[in-house]
């Protein structure tokens, strides 16, 4: 056997076949996967520094401000690409999804949204928002009570999210949150 023969076994495939190009992308896809499993986001592979986030959530945050919310989306979409363990991205792509009428996806991203703090009522409401548009009157009902009780006593969201709640409830002639009959 010739010493090239010998390196083009299966652990040791000749430099440049097509065998060593594909244990190349198989080592790769087992490192990328251990990096994020780990919890590792893309921005930290392309080494992001937090100034460049804060000039893109800028730029997306300042298009979605002026109501051009086709052109925020895809800046809101990298940020959620970069850092999906950073709240205001996956929440500010909710936003802009749902402004969009793209209710469905809105409401996936109000859920990542949910998970990364839970104590947070915002995506809560905007979730019970997309499920109104959607007359989905229970799981708005749902939700709404949920961010009343993470929600302040005279906080605008709080006193938003008691009166949309009383309405759908009304609407489904069932008890309202503060406790009155309604009348259906």
């Amino acid at each position: 056997m010739t010493p090239e023969a010998l390196q083009q076994t299966p652990s040791h495939p000749a430099p440049g076949s097509a065998l060593a190009e594909a244990a190349a992308r198989e080592a790769l896809a087992d490192r990328l996967g251990e990096f994020f499993l780990a919890g590792g986001t893309v921005g930290e592979m392309l080494e992001l520094q937090p100034d460049h986030y804060e000039a893109f959530y800028g730029m997306a945050h300042g298009e979605f401000s002026a109501g051009r919310y086709q052109d925020a989306l895809p800046l809101f979409g990298l940020l959620v690409q970069f850092d999906p363990y950073d709240f205001r991205f996956p929440y500010a792509l909710a936003c802009t999804l749902e402004k969009l009428g793209r209710l469905e996806e809105a409401i996936v991203y109000y859920g990542a949204a949910c998970l990364l703090d839970i104590t947070d009522p915002r995506p809560l409401l905007g979730m019970a928002q997309c499920q109104i548009l959607r007359e989905q009157w229970e799981e708005a009902a749902d939700l709404l009570a949920r961010a009343v009780e993470l929600s302040s006593v005279g906080d605008p969201m709080h006193e938003r999210a008691c009166v949309l709640h009383e309405l759908i409830l009304r609407r489904t002639s069932q008890p309202t949150f503060r406790g009155e009959k309604s009348h259906g």
